[in-house]
């Protein structure tokens, strides 16, 4: 399995932000795929089976960090990495997760990466390329074990 057929899971309600990440992604041999809500984004990533999610945190209904949590604790998806991007800078983000929602530190799962908005294009593709990499490597070697 190539680049190409790799897909990646934009799960962001901001328009602008879907169609920079879609450009940017299917540019670099991605196959992206979008998804505006909660409810959209794992329905998607369980019919799609993404090799990745970018998961924004703030969103309507329920929050990015929520669905952060959803993602790690169900087995279907808590092997596909995520990378969580946000307005907050991590530590902010990690001390609301505590303070505001009542995780604690074993209901946190850590995302793969987490990157501060406003992204950077080189390191947006670095951070996807490099977990789409790992993740067709761990394929191939399950298909060689079979």
């Amino acid at each position: 399995m190539n680049t190409e057929t790799r897909k990646v899971l934009i799960l962001d309600d901001d328009s602008d932000m879907q169609i920079f990440l879609s450009n940017l992604l299917e540019a670099d041999g991605f196959s992206p795929i979008i998804g505006e809500n909660s409810h959209d984004g794992l329905s998607k990533a369980l019919k799609e089976k993404p090799d990745l999610i970018i998961l924004d945190v703030p969103m309507p209904e329920k929050r990015g960090i929520q669905i952060h949590h959803t993602l790690k604790h169900d087995k279907r998806f808590k092997h596909i990495p995520v990378i969580i991007i946000s307005p907050l800078d991590k530590k902010t983000l990690q001390q609301y997760q505590r303070t505001i929602k009542g995780y604690n530190d074993q209901d946190m799962a850590e995302p793969e990466a987490y990157l501060k908005k406003p992204l950077e294009t080189e390191e947006i593709l670095d951070l996807v390329r490099k977990f789409v990499t790992r993740g067709k490597n761990t394929d191939d070697m399950i298909q060689r074990n079979q």
